[in-house]
């Protein structure tokens, strides 16, 4: 959170009234609105991933077989200083499973298997091709993917 801050975004973008003036005397650069105590801006209040993974022979065969999975959680995140946008929680789960044996390796793999479609991220500022309005640009996340890899070693 903010311990201390005026935010000229909150005015110049957002079109707050400002909360401290440049002629008021506080000694602000920019007209600005207070905003301690707010969320920092792209930062998550919480960030977690948990991972497992289990390994078996297979018999007498000389193969074995893994099985890994992870699971990640982004928490919402607030885009601007005012908190007047965010993004909410992010969770995506990776999972594999793979057969080998000395010179062999088949994986079969799935990412993002929860299909969350969450933006990575949101960027905004001012397009100078259209005479400086102000617009936004979505960072997407990669969609829901499966595939599967054979691997020979010699």
């Amino acid at each position: 959170q903010y311990d201390e801050f005026c935010s000229p975004q909150a005015v110049f973008d957002v079109g707050l009234t400002p909360t401290s003036l440049i002629t008021d005397g506080s000694g602000v650069p920019f007209n600005c609105v207070d905003v301690v105590g707010n969320s920092l801006t792209n930062q998550p209040d919480l960030k977690y991933t948990i991972g497992a993974s289990y390994r078996s022979p297979l018999g007498n065969t000389g193969w074995q077989w893994v099985a890994r999975a992870d699971w990640r959680s982004i928490g919402e995140q607030y885009l601007d200083d005012v908190e007047f946008l965010k993004l909410p929680v992010t969770e995506t789960l990776n999972a594999s499973v793979a057969f080998m044996n000395d010179d062999w390796n088949l994986r079969v793999w799935g990412r993002n298997l929860t299909d969350d479609d969450t933006p990575r991220r949101v960027n905004d500022g001012n397009n100078w091709n259209d005479g400086g309005s102000h617009t936004f640009w979505f960072i997407p996340r990669d969609p829901r993917e499966y595939g599967v890899q054979l691997t020979y070693s010699f």
